[in-house]
């Protein structure tokens, strides 16, 4: 494992005294995906943050704490640099048994397979076209191939162009991809779904879509007007005293 992400599974290897290390995992990356989403998402808020405060209740002040030391590694690591950090940390665990199999794609892996996919002719194309690219991934796992993917347009000088629509089946799996796109600053939708069966249970919209006016720029290209109410507000939204405990603020 990096230095950092042995860092990361020390503080929720932390709170294992009291809790089972697959329920800290899941419940550690569900709070700091809603913490996040409630900064920006009025359109849920009050349905997330009842959640939050639901998984928040079964720990304690000192507990809360390690996933805030938690968030901000990861914080800290991804403004550094690009990587599936929750992916290595989940294998890193050795919680793959806990989840019937799952598996994460290396990030080199997700890396070269990104070099082989885009073509820079093919996006010079679409940017003269519409001023942007579409990218779907139908089992998003931890978001490595995504991340793989803005890393590799940001190296080809296309830095905030790709926009993604992203699923996975694993709502565990939607937390740490809607976590990791969102700090790498990347526009993107995350649904909580089946590919297969086309349902969809929940929708996660990173804090750039939002602020960006991706709903808006969407709707556009393809020609069909989007209700003002029926988009995410832009402005931020405050958090609620819970959320800002979690991160050692003050309410």
């Amino acid at each position: 494992m990096k230095p950092v992400v042995k860092r990361m599974a020390k503080a929720l290897q932390g709170l294992t005294a009291r809790h089972d290390l697959y329920r800290v995992f899941a419940d550690s990356m569900e709070m700091m995906a809603l913490a996040v989403a409630n900064g920006c998402d009025r359109t849920q808020y009050d349905a997330r943050e009842a959640r939050y405060l639901v998984i928040a209740k079964d720990y304690s002040r000192e507990e809360l704490t390690q996933v805030s030391r938690l968030m901000a590694l990861l914080t800290e690591a991804m403004t550094a640099e690009f990587a599936d950090y929750l992916g290595e940390l989940f294998m890193g665990l050795d919680l793959g048994s806990d989840a019937r199999g799952q598996f994460f794609t290396p990030y080199d892996l997700c890396r070269l397979m990104a070099r082989a996919t885009i073509d820079d002719d093919q996006i010079q194309q679409a940017l003269a076209a519409r001023g942007y690219v579409t990218v779907h991934e139908p089992a998003v796992g931890a978001g490595g191939m995504v991340l793989a993917m803005e890393e590799r347009m940001r190296a080809l000088g296309h830095p905030g162009v790709m926009h993604v629509t992203c699923v996975d089946v694993d709502i565990k799996a939607v937390h740490m991809a809607y976590l990791q796109l969102s700090l790498a600053g990347i526009p993107a939708i995350v649904i909580h779904g089946n590919s297969l069966t086309l349902e969809a249970w929940s929708t996660w919209y990173t804090p750039v879509h939002i602020w960006q006016g991706w709903e808006r720029k969407l709707s556009r290209q393809h020609q069909t007007m989007v209700p003002e109410e029926a988009v995410p507000a832009v402005e931020a939204t405050t958090a609620a005293a819970g959320q800002l405990e979690l991160f050692g603020v003050e309410p």
